[in-house]
């Protein structure tokens, strides 16, 4: 169930968390899963390198008492054959030491086979592990994040459009605006466009007002359609053709307008005067 950090009235700053979703419970399961894996990975990849670093010294151990026996052999067969040849030993003391040197020599062979196999083959298979744990972390932080919902700007919450406890919409969470620069969209009869120009003083009334709001023309826009705001008074057009105008809210306005947001306004511009 999603929870509700702000309330309406609030007001946030840029990255502020607000929502917090109903899936944060499970995405935080699966990145504490993730984080696992790659202390797990970590402590394989340390494991392996500990591992192949052992073998070879004891490798490199293996291979010198090897070629240290095969050189003995080797020295014993040396002295053999002139006694042999002396006929001061028999035959057979000579083959037991070609034996010897031939059983050496096989040993330093196997010895070395084994130096030759040891390779960073293990250490290699544990790093792909580890990179992929980390990737793997990376996605479920990302997904983690995505669970709170923070403010892309600075502003206000004007609405909260879900509950404490509920399950997150499709829809619209909440609306957050800047009330530091207030805007009126004006809708203006057709045949009065060409009166008008960026910079007219606008004011703007309406019974709920304290005073009339006061600003300038910002923007005029280019399509005629059908005005969506009709006059209470039975005699008034309801089907006229309007272009709309953005007014921008004077500072000393500002603060007045913010208190009413969305509020229907009638605007009254001074066509005559154009800085």
């Amino acid at each position: 169930m999603l929870d509700l950090l702000i309330q309406e009235g609030d007001s946030v700053k840029f990255d502020t968390p607000l929502v917090v979703l109903d899936t944060y419970p499970q995405l935080l399961a699966a990145r504490d899963a993730a984080d696992r894996a790659v202390l797990v990975s970590e402590a394989t990849l340390a494991q392996a390198r500990r591992d192949v670093r052992v073998g070879r010294q004891e490798s490199v151990a293996t291979v010198d008492v090897a070629r240290a026996a095969a050189e003995q052999a080797e020295r014993v067969l040396a002295r053999t054959k002139p006694l042999f040849e002396k006929k001061a030993i028999s035959r057979d003391e000579l083959e037991s030491a070609q034996t010897a040197v031939d059983q050496a020599a096989a040993e330093l062979r196997k010895a070395e086979a084994v130096a030759d196999r040891l390779d960073d083959i293990d250490i290699l298979l544990a790093e792909q592990n580890l990179e992929a744990a980390r990737a793997e972390l990376n996605r479920a932080e990302a997904e983690l994040r995505s669970a709170t919902v923070n403010a892309p700007s600075s502003g206000t919450v004007l609405s909260i459009d879900v509950r404490p406890g509920e399950r997150a919409p499709a829809g619209t969470l909440l609306t957050l605006a800047d009330l530091a620069r207030m805007e009126a969209e004006v809708e203006v009869y057709e045949e009065a466009v060409p009166r008008l120009s960026v910079g007219q003083p606008v004011r703007l009334e309406s019974p709920v007002l304290q005073a009339p709001l006061t600003g300038a023309i910002r923007r005029i826009g280019l399509e005629v359609g059908r005005q969506s705001l009709t006059s209470s008074d039975p005699a008034a057009n309801t089907d006229a053709r309007v272009v709309k105008a953005w007014v921008d809210i004077d500072e000393v306005s500002t603060p007045q307008a913010a208190r009413f947001v969305g509020l229907e306004v009638i605007a009254h511009i001074d066509v005559e005067e154009v800085p």
